[in-house]
């Protein structure tokens, strides 16, 4: 054990005087403030142990490293008692794993100690496919890195679809790690339509955004018909606002748009959906009078029957009598 002694030398003609005599032993490093980082950047950590400090209660530590292939030197380092290392840096860039954290002094280097895990931060790059109808559920493959963290086995705690804009979130299921670079799940049914960003957890890390996004999409709604009513006498331009009318894709996805009311059914054939949102559309004339449910369809479905679809064909004012007639 470390400490001081007395050393006296004895012959058979006697003994010498007795000389204070100190046992020195190996440093040791018994905790760490932080026991994890990063390999992206730089991680400071503290060091907890003893023996850092020598007789005289000056330092002599030499060297503090990692255990790690090339036993990487750890740099910034301050002794501040016999029990205490600060401002020890870890550097970015390291093999993912976990590592003894290594002391060295003039006396020589502890034996074991707690180790350092460095991880591999979670990146998502690319979903394929990155959409899918909510009215299924949808098998998707997730390409990126870190899902292995510091291990050599998958790290991942949860797969979930968010939302920034509306804070909706969905939890995939079904998560199988195939490597530190790719994984599956499936994203089921019922998710909100939207687009979503693909976070990733794991043990110790989680990607905040996706490069690739995913896009849940649902049957079209509409919100909204300007302008909802207009004379049977007259075609009538309307404008159609809601959303889901590309499906998800870059184009319109719509097979259909009628209208359900007196008479029957009749098709609005004249139409251009300018973008997801926004239809353009003419109701044409001679329609019976009343009021009617607008319906649009994609291949994900139809739109259904609200208060906002409908409109109404009405007929144009009429004068029958003026009262007085003359004046």
């Amino acid at each position: 054990a470390s400490g001081e002694s007395e050393l006296q030398l004895s012959t058979p003609g006697g003994a010498s005087n007795e000389y204070p005599f100190a046992i020195v032993g190996l440093p040791r490093v018994l905790e760490l403030n932080y026991y994890a980082g990063s390999n992206d950047q730089v991680t400071p950590i503290e060091i907890k142990g003893t023996g850092f400090l020598g007789l005289q209660r000056t330092a002599i530590v030499k060297k503090v490293y990692l255990g790690d292939a090339t036993g990487t030197k750890l740099s910034g380092w301050t002794v501040t008692s016999d029990s205490k290392i600060s401002g020890t840096v870890v550097p970015a860039g390291l093999t993912p794993g976990s590592y003894t954290v290594y002391v060295t002094t003039d006396y020589g280097t502890n034996a074991q100690g707690p180790k350092f895990r460095v991880f591999r931060p979670v990146q998502v790059t690319n979903v394929m496919p990155n959409r899918g109808s909510n009215a299924a559920a949808n098998a998707v493959t997730i390409i990126g890195s870190g899902f292995y963290g510091a291990l050599d086995k998958s790290d991942v705690q949860s797969i979930r679809l968010y939302s920034w804009e509306s804070l909706i979130s969905t939890d995939l299921i079904s998560i199988v790690v195939n490597s530190d670079n790719q994984l599956t799940a499936i994203v089921p049914v019922g998710a909100s339509a939207g687009i979503y960003d693909v976070r990733v957890t794991t043990g110790q890390s989680i990607n905040r955004f996706s490069d690739v996004k995913y896009t849940a999409v649902g049957p079209p709604v509409i919100s909204q018909i300007k302008t909802n009513e207009g004379s049977y006498e007259f075609d009538n331009a309307i404008q159609i606002l809601g959303g889901g009318f590309f499906a998800g894709t870059g184009n319109s996805a719509i097979s259909a748009i009628g209208l359900i009311g007196p008479g029957g059914q009749f098709a609005v054939t004249s139409y251009t959906a300018s973008n997801d949102q926004t239809i353009n559309a003419t109701i044409v004339k001679n329609l019976p009078i009343g009021t009617y449910d607008l319906t649009v369809s994609t291949s994900l479905g139809f739109s259904g029957y609200t208060a906002a679809s409908k409109y109404r064909v009405t007929a144009p004012p009429k004068v029958y009598s003026i009262t007085p007639a003359e004046g």
